[in-house]
This record gives C-alpha cells, sequence and structure tokens, in this order.
C-alpha cells in the first residue's frame, strides 16, 4: 500500500515538474516577445482623414483599438477589445496618446504589457491610415473623406 502512494506521489510531482516547465517556458517567451516590442512613430500629418482600426495579441495580452484622424491629428482614441491582467490595465495611454498626438509616450507603470499592445495596435491602426493616404492622390481626396479599415 506504501509503496503505491509513493509511485502515485512520484508519478504527481513529475507531473507537477513538466506543467512548471512548459508553463515557465511559454511565460518566457512572453515576455522576451513584449521586451522586444517597439512602438514606431507614425507621422500622423501623413495619415488620411478617418477612423481606423488596428489590432495586437501577445498572447497573455491583446488590443483592439480604434484611431480617428482629422487634419493631421488625432481625434478620438478608444480602446475596442483588451484582454489583460485583473489589475493590469494599460487603458489610460490613450489620453497620453491623445495630449502628446504622439505613439511615443511613457507606459503605464505596472502595466507594461498592456501599454505595449495598446500602442502597437493604435500603431497597426495609423499604418493602415498611411496606405489609405499613399492609395489616394490628396489632390482627389475631399476634406470629409472617411476612410473605414476593419
Amino acid at each position: 500500500m506504501l509503496k503505491k502512494i509513493g509511485t502515485v506521489l512520484v508519478f504527481f510531482f513529475i507531473v507537477v515538474a513538466i506543467a512548471a516547465i512548459f508553463f515557465g517556458v511559454r511565460f518566457w517567451r512572453y515576455s522576451k516577445r513584449i521586451e522586444s516590442t517597439t512602438i514606431e512613430e507614425v507621422d500622423i500629418s501623413q495619415v488620411a482623414n478617418g477612423t481606423y482600426r488596428g489590432k495586437t495579441n501577445f498572447m497573455l495580452v491583446s488590443a483592439e483599438v480604434e484611431v480617428a484622424v482629422q487634419d493631421g491629428r488625432i481625434t478620438e482614441f478608444n480602446i475596442i477589445n483588451h484582454e489583460h491582467g485583473p489589475r493590469y490595465s494599460g487603458a489610460p495611454i490613450t489620453a497620453r496618446v491623445l495630449e502628446e498626438q504622439s505613439l511615443q509616450v511613457d507606459i503605464i507603470t505596472g502595466a507594461t504589457a498592456s501599454s505595449k499592445a495598446i500602442l502597437k495596435a493604435a500603431e497597426n491602426a495609423l499604418r493602415e491610415g498611411l496606405a489609405a493616404q499613399s492609395d489616394t492622390p490628396s489632390s482627389a481626396m475631399p476634406d470629409t473623406a472617411q476612410q473605414n479599415v476593419e
């Protein structure tokens, strides 16, 4: 009987060790991905007027945002969907972007991954606006043009 209990305990500890290694490697990869992510500056003056959506996914943290640009200025920055840890939301970063009119803002302390996910999604959205601007000659685009990009 004691031998059977010992075998079960050894098996249990082996399973726990394998799970710890598996999740440790996944978390290490996640951490490296966040650390290596850079937010590139987008020249907002070159973004076509319109509202653009962008997404990013860092496994444990993801964001989908909507950014509106009018006359070379970000006029709205809304988070459509944002998955993050229980207390670590980078949502206040939208106010910083609107104030600075730039994606090069300080991240929210304690919410590095969340902040980077939101900023990277915004970068992706604004890049859609750059593509829209390069596809349409500026003389052909009326001031009231709206570009909706999913």
